[in-house]
């Protein structure tokens, strides 16, 4: 086989390889994407609030924790508002559940058959939706 022809063939290979992977793994709706990104802060804020606080926050801690965040990073999230408790994201019901060891995060979106995100002390996130949804 001559040089150009087994380039061609990589090339071609490799093209198939990521609209292959691309149509396992789509592109989060906006929905899906605020729940990651919001769970990204909450994360992150009860790591600083342990940092301060020797414990998890919970949802009555909300606006406190918020607060133990960056301005900066905070602004390249998405906005929750620590007044509305469960309601503070737009869209989603928060629960924040801490306990001795850690803690859980569940934001579900409100519409029917909406997206579910969860995460932990862990820091990783989980998001799907309810059985029967498409």
């Amino acid at each position: 086989m001559t040089y150009k022809f087994r380039l061609f063939a990589a090339l071609a290979a490799m093209l198939l390889l990521a609209f292959a992977l691309s149509a396992q793994n789509p592109a989060p709706t906006d929905s899906r994407a605020t729940a990651i990104n919001g769970l990204r802060l909450l994360n992150t804020a009860q790591m600083m609030f342990h940092a301060q606080h020797a414990r998890f926050a919970s949802l009555a801690d909300l606006p406190a924790l918020l607060d133990a965040t960056k301005p900066s990073y905070r602004a390249s999230m998405p906005h929750f508002d620590p007044a509305a408790g469960k309601d503070a994201l737009a869209g989603f019901e928060l629960a924040i559940v801490p306990n001795d060891n850690g803690y859980t995060l569940t934001l579900k979106e409100t519409k029917p058959c909406g997206a579910f995100a969860y995460s932990d002390q862990v820091g990783v996130i989980c998001v799907g939706k309810g059985l029967g949804c498409d």
